[in-house]
């Protein structure tokens, strides 16, 4: 669990810093490298400089892409990249 927590942490500090990344792209590498199912209110924790009209927009075109598949709807909506397009 700790390993985890330092891979997640690192992986955070590395997207803040990497310049270059738009923030839909962000939001997509957040999700691309995130184990397992991830929310909204997660990605926005993640990064709070990204709006949340900007995440929304992002999570459409990432849906409408096929890269990440929702799961479940409503207030416990959630998220996973799409390992079957690899």
């Amino acid at each position: 669990m700790q390993k985890r927590r330092y891979r997640d942490f690192e992986s955070w500090v590395e997207l803040l810093t990497t310049k270059g990344l738009s923030k839909p792209a962000r939001v997509r590498e957040i999700i691309k490298n995130h184990l397992g199912k991830i929310t909204k209110s997660e990605i926005m924790a993640k990064c709070p400089d990204i709006s949340q009209i900007t995440v929304q927009r992002a999570l459409a075109e990432l849906l409408k892409s096929g890269e990440i598949t929702k799961l479940s709807g409503g207030r416990y909506t959630s998220y996973t990249w799409n390992r079957e397009r690899e």
